[in-house]
């Protein structure tokens, strides 16, 4: 199976977030991606040292929490995809 998604963007794009306690929150007013990985809460028992990776799309006015994935722990590094840039958030 092949899934697609069209990504159109405002002329005057306005990349805004705030990342508050494990929750992140698009005030701007075009969709980004999320990339976040880190220990995981509950670590697979098959796998326990593979981190927890977790990606997903945040349309704007929306809020989404990181909560499988310790995000109080030094390995835990969030960033957000805005097209070709990269920015790195923690």
């Amino acid at each position: 199976m092949v899934s697609t998604i069209l990504v159109v963007q405002p002329r005057k794009k306005n990349v805004d977030f705030v990342y508050v306690a494990g929750k992140i929150t698009n005030k701007g007013n075009t969709a980004f991606r999320v990339n976040a990985s880190g220990t995981c809460l509950k670590p697979n028992p098959e796998s326990p040292t593979t981190p927890c990776v977790k990606n997903f799309y945040l349309m704007p006015g929306t809020s989404r929490a990181i909560d499988d994935i310790n995000v109080t722990d030094s390995h835990f590094h969030l960033g957000i995809w805005d097209l070709k840039q990269f920015i790195p958030v923690k």
